[in-house]
């Protein structure tokens, strides 16, 4: 009988075998090299790391599904982080729990699926965001596809009976944060308001009351609650901070690359390498996840097994504004400093990771030139920053 982790690793290697082919490299599964291969890149993507924040949210949902019966209503979940915080590993933890998981209904026609994982279009606003629930719950064949009402609430009168038809007593969302932006800039406080409310309705929908997991940028994300209060006495928030100095950096490594079998990642927790990792991701832990499974994925299809700075400096793709920024190579412009030991200035990974190439200590974080302070205090002050700065260079 086939496990989660089985069904998982099949949508992997699919997604693996496609990755090859848009690269122009075949993979041929049938291989019995390749696909060993293959197969051991694929369960690097599903290792999990157990993260404080990722337990609760676990132990949140599991109670609610516990908790089912005893409630007349659903729930709504707001996991709220910035983008390649993690969110999307975390909703692949809540997919693959046990009891959401299809099965054969109790009179053994047709199946129940617990749950169902869609993605915000943007810009979302009601009428696609309903339709795209739509797609999802029935996919239109390609030869006709469906025509689809014309009106927001006639789509919403579909999903909510499709969802009830087919059991979906989850439903995760993830970017919606899209529901903020239209084609012209911001959507209208009308259109939101709408949206809430819409919500609100398949939570307590009397004949199916169905629960919201809702993912998306803490900026934007935290501000869906607010748009209705019935809304957001139903919502528990969670917030996903990044890693913020280079030793949650060293935890974070050897929680995941422990479970790499057969490959050896202990040079990543030495020197300055975690400071480095903390530059090159931001503390975002998706981000570190992303780049070590790709450094796994390097070691192994050159049949090594040590994933060291020079593997991290093959695997590194830095983001589009910043493609400029060489983490892995050369030695540090500057000391990174923690938030605990900038004083009043506390700077966040994105901060740092812009400013930490600047070629001496940045200027926003020199002490500013205290009320008044003489001119020779102020040069004495520069004279010692420098010198701090050469020492480290």
């Amino acid at each position: 009988m086939k496990t989660i982790d089985d069904h998982f690793l099949n949508w992997t290697l699919e997604w693996e075998r496609a990755q090859h082919q848009e690269r122009s490299c075949r993979i041929d599964l049938e291989d019995q090299a390749d696909r060993e291969r293959s197969e051991r890149i694929a369960r690097l993507k599903l290792k999990d790391v157990p993260t404080e924040i990722g337990d609760k949210i676990d132990e949140h949902i599991i109670a609610q599904i516990v908790e089912a019966n005893d409630s007349a209503e659903g729930l709504l979940t707001l996991i709220m982080g910035d983008s390649h915080s993690g969110k999307s590993h975390i909703r692949r933890r809540l997919e693959r729990i046990k009891m959401l998981q299809p099965r054969r209904r109790g009179d053994g026609h047709g199946i129940v699926r617990p749950y169902l994982a869609v993605v915000a279009p943007a810009p979302s606003t009601l009428k696609a965001l309903g339709a795209s629930i739509l797609n999802r719950l029935n996919p239109p064949s390609d030869a006709r596809r469906r025509k689809m009402p014309s009106e927001a609430h006639a789509i919403w009168e579909q999903v909510r009976a499709e969802l009830k038809s087919q059991g979906v007593a989850y439903l995760f969302i993830d970017e919606i944060h899209n529901l903020f932006v239209s084609t012209d800039g911001r959507a209208s406080q009308k259109e939101l308001e709408a949206t809430a409310k819409t919500l609100k309705t398949l939570m307590v929908n009397p004949d199916f009351p169905v629960n919201l997991v809702l993912f998306g940028t803490q900026k934007e994300s935290s501000k869906l609650p607010g748009l209705f209060k019935e809304l957001e006495t139903r919502t528990t928030p969670f917030s996903i901070e990044p890693l913020r100095n280079a030793q949650d950096v060293v935890t974070f490594v050897d929680q995941l690359t422990s479970q790499y079998e057969g490959l050896d990642a202990s040079p990543l927790r030495e020197g300055d390498i975690p400071e480095r990792l903390l530059l090159a991701t931001g503390g975002h832990r998706g981000r570190l996840a992303k780049l070590l499974v790709d450094a796994a994925r390097h070691v192994v299809n050159r049949g090594h097994t040590v994933i060291d700075r020079d593997v991290l400096a093959e695997s590194y793709m830095p983001p589009k504004d910043r493609t400029d920024t060489k983490p892995f190579a050369g030695p540090l412009a500057a000391r990174l400093l923690l938030p605990d030991q900038i004083g009043a200035k506390v700077l966040t990974p994105n901060e740092i990771e812009g400013r930490l190439f600047a070629g001496d200590l940045p200027e926003p974080l020199t002490p500013r030139r205290k009320r008044g302070a003489s001119p020779d205090t102020q040069t004495a002050s520069k004279r010692r920053r420098s010198a701090t700065a050469g020492e480290i260079g």
